[in-house]
């Protein structure tokens, strides 16, 4: 058996894991930041994964619901190891922080008891050799999410010929809730009888199951090209419509180039934006406030219209994403947004009003005629 597997769009977890396979996840220091998102997600929509255990010495003896916001799973953290497969079983190892920094007697015991080993760190296994050594000599599986730099390819023409409708799924910010407003706008198309995937774009979405890349890890030269090429491969497996998950965001100072990567590269038919209204600096970066100012909503939408390639569709937002009643209303009373529906997907049925949205829109007459799309009339 080949130690390091590599996922592609015909082979994601979905097809070489059972559903509710028992994980666990090693995140130290994470827990309760928001860099521990990823956590979150697995948690709140995890198909493939069922997370049993998490590994996080410094939140140790404390649960998902006392430290992560919004989860409602509770799911308990140890300080090794050692301590969680005395309580519960399982078939995979993730690691959520940096595998080099990770205790060996950790890792050794996973091992011993057959778990693979799933990376979302920009520091490979394979590169670490006492790592490496082990996985192959206890004959487990080693999955470096972000080892996709081989990978090259120059935008694909098909993309204007694809019968699949694309939705990008884009927002102001990192830490947003774009890969959340994905999954449920795909989940509830698929409740609609439509054939309907989420394209993952990050380690989170390809642990949920989605078949994808981690784009911020393929090279710049190739992004677009390898979004357009990949995004043509499941256009080719029969789906309707495709809910491209978005990363970052277009004014982004420090990654915009991965927003922006995914919007030419997809060439998508509408878009969904998400947007907090109460958040003015990019996450994160709030100490760096000068450089790190957010434009408004408006500028946002306004600038994804203007990027439109002129030989496709034009980049209209057709609904925006967001968190609370409060943002709903600021969103919709703000001027020139009156008619734009805004929603909460993690409400009851806030899915149901942009996935609405997004299929009155590319059914319209005129976007059907400019794009030869009617199959979901």
């Amino acid at each position: 058996m080949n130690q390091f597997q590599t996922l592609n769009i015909s082979n994601a977890f979905r097809n070489i894991y059972k559903k509710k396979t028992n994980a666990v996840l090693y995140a130290t220091n994470l827990m309760g930041t928001v860099r521990g998102k990823s956590a979150n997600g697995l948690m709140m929509h995890g198909d493939v994964f069922n997370v049993v255990a998490i590994i996080d010495n410094n939140a140790a003896g404390k649960d998902t619901t006392q430290i992560c916001p919004g989860v409602t799973r509770s799911v308990p953290i140890y300080a090794s190891v050692e301590k969680a497969v005395k309580h519960h079983e399982a078939k995979v190892l993730i690691f959520l922080s940096n595998p080099e920094t990770a205790v060996i007697n950790d890792v050794r015991i996973a091992l011993i008891h057959g778990m693979d080993l799933i990376n979302t760190s920009f520091n490979f296994i394979k590169s670490t050799t006492k790592i490496a050594n082990m996985a192959e000599s206890y004959n487990c599986r080693v999955f470096d999410l972000r080892d996709v730099s081989h990978l090259q390819a120059y935008p694909n023409p098909a993309i204007m010929h694809r019968n699949a409708k694309v939705v990008f799924v884009t927002g102001t910010d990192c830490g947003l809730g774009k890969r959340t407003a994905a999954f449920e706008l795909t989940h509830e198309a698929r409740r609609r009888g439509i054939n309907a995937t989420m394209y993952a774009t990050g380690q989170t979405g390809l642990m949920l199951g989605e078949a994808g890349i981690v784009v911020d890890s393929t090279i710049v030269e190739f992004s677009n090209g390898i979004v357009s090429q990949q995004i043509c491969q499941l256009d080719e497996k029969g789906y309707e419509l495709i809910f491209v998950e978005g990363q970052s965001d277009i004014f982004h100072p420090a990654n915009s180039a991965v927003s922006l990567a995914l919007l030419h590269g997809a060439n998508p038919d509408c878009l969904i934006v998400v947007h907090d209204e109460n958040r003015k600096y990019h996450k994160g970066f709030e100490e760096k406030a000068e450089l790190y100012k957010m434009h408004s909503l408006t500028r946002y939408i306004e600038a994804l219209k203007l990027l439109s390639l002129p030989c496709g569709p034009e980049y209209n937002t057709v609904g925006i994403a967001t968190i609370g009643e409060e943002n709903i209303n600021t969103i919709q009373n703000m001027m020139g947004y009156n008619g734009l529906p805004v929603a909460d997907v993690r409400q009851k049925g806030g899915p149901g009003v942009l996935l609405d949205a997004v299929l009155n829109y590319i059914t319209s007459e005129r976007v059907s005629e400019q794009l030869n799309l009617s199959s979901l009339n």
